[in-house]
């Protein structure tokens, strides 16, 4: 996934890099103890808007990913 793919665009790769470093190590979901991160979270940590995220997130549902 760190390589280049022709499927996936740059912005969605760096999203899905972006909650993978937020992700807890034993299960897997995007949360740290019991606190679970909201959108506008993810957004401040990947540095991009709502809408951006949205977008990136339906390429990274319809690539299997999320």
């Amino acid at each position: 996934m760190l390589q280049r793919s022709p499927d996936i665009t740059k912005g969605a790769r760096n999203l899905w890099l972006v909650m993978k470093s937020m992700a807890d190590y034993r299960t897997g979901e995007v949360r740290h103890r019991e606190h679970w991160f909201t959108g506008e979270e993810i957004d401040l940590r990947a540095e991009i808007c709502d809408e951006t995220r949205k977008k990136y997130m339906r390429e990274l549902i319809t690539l299997g990913l999320v």
